[in-house]
């Protein structure tokens, strides 16, 4: 989604050389991030990622992997966040139904689309929206938290599940529901922090009246 296509170029092809690596690990799914324009990271603020030619730039360039996916027998799963061009889920939606590619699916990261002070002490209406738009096209999840820093500006968190205000049993619910073969990955966290995390997680699956496969 650079503006350079010379870099952007680069992307795609980098992209469409780890659709070939997933075939050849048989993974259950590649990753794509949306990109960003901040040179100092893909994850971080800029304007112009909410600019409507990023986002064409953006269908333009996974039009092109999709192709090669395809010939792989590869799914990819994208992920949103609202500082990115896809930030939030009805523009998700409205992505994968330009580039109208059956190998390009989503990826569910609730903590991703939290922009707001309201999203922090309601996560479940964008828990909802995320599922009721998306929930058809959704093959993985990855679990997180979030909370409100105590500052004189909005500060959100990302934190252990379980310590923040997520309702991690709606989360792992509505994913079973529509993705019961799907993965749920524990993700960002130092290796210490794992085990905690992942005991809040099937606590809330067990809330959610949920077995893990193994």
């Amino acid at each position: 989604m650079n503006p350079d296509d010379s870099l952007r170029g680069d992307g795609v092809r980098g992209l469409q050389a780890l659709c070939r690596w997933g075939r050849l690990l048989d993974a259950g799914t590649v990753y794509v991030r949306p990109g960003g324009l901040n040179p100092k990271g893909h994850w971080l603020a800029h304007p112009g990622n909410h600019a409507p030619e990023t986002f064409d730039r953006l269908i333009d360039s996974l039009r092109q992997v999709c192709a090669v996916a395809r010939d792989e027998g590869v799914t990819l799963a994208i992920e949103g966040h609202v500082l990115s061009p896809l930030d939030s889920a009805q523009r998700v939606a409205d992505l994968l139904a330009a580039v109208a590619s059956p190998v390009l699916k989503f990826n569910v990261d609730p903590v991703n689309f939290i922009g707001t002070v309201r999203d922090v002490h309601d996560t479940r209406r964008v828990l909802n929206e995320l599922y009721d738009l998306l929930g058809a096209q959704t093959v993985a999840a990855h679990a997180k938290d979030c909370r409100l820093g105590d500052a004189l500006v909005v500060h959100i968190e990302e934190v252990v599940p379980g310590d923040g205000t997520l309702d991690q049993a709606l989360f792992l619910r509505r994913f079973a529901a529509c993705c019961p073969g799907g993965y749920v990955l524990i993700e960002h966290l130092p290796d210490a922090k794992v085990p905690t995390a992942r005991e809040a997680v099937c606590r809330a699956a067990e809330q959610a009246g949920l077995t893990w496969e193994t």
